[in-house]
């Protein structure tokens, strides 16, 4: 008798496969101008280094249509993994700020599990950033 939670070595390697081909083409199927007007309109709430962050990511949105279909996988992960840093900042609830649908946050909340890689990479620019802020900050204190 199997219990529950058993899944044979083989099935486990087949489920594997099929859950990064499903991410793959959802990753696809997400709408590349809807995401980037996500990100327009949190740029207009945030404020500081986080703002910068998003101007960089908004930057890389692909505009010719020979483009869109090469670049627009790379600036969804970045939109996307950025919009899951941007609910892990936030501190009122991520529906309050904008209205942010459901189905946007669940897809952030995906993306920041299947793209450990880009989420560090945000995290850590949003940390050099920071640090780069505070340190403009304290020489201008010192200047006057």
């Amino acid at each position: 008798m199997y219990s529950l939670t058993y899944v044979p070595s083989h099935l486990h390697d087949f489920h594997t496969r099929s859950t990064k081909k499903d991410s793959r083409k959802r990753l696809k199927q997400l709408s590349t101008p809807r995401l980037a007007t996500i990100l327009t309109k949190l740029r207009r709430m945030a404020r500081g280094p986080l703002r910068v962050l998003i101007k960089e990511v908004r930057r890389d949105y692909p505009k010719e249509r020979a483009a869109r279909q090469a670049e627009s996988v790379e600036f969804k992960k970045k939109a996307l993994c950025l919009l899951a840093l941007y609910l892990e900042l936030c501190d009122e609830g991520p529906s309050k700020t904008f209205g942010l649908k459901k189905s946007w946050i669940d897809q952030a909340s995906l993306a920041k599990e299947q793209f450990p890689e880009v989420m560090n990479y945000l995290k850590d620019r949003y940390k050099e950033l920071n640090t780069g802020r505070i340190h403009w900050y304290s020489e201008m204190r010192q200047h006057r």
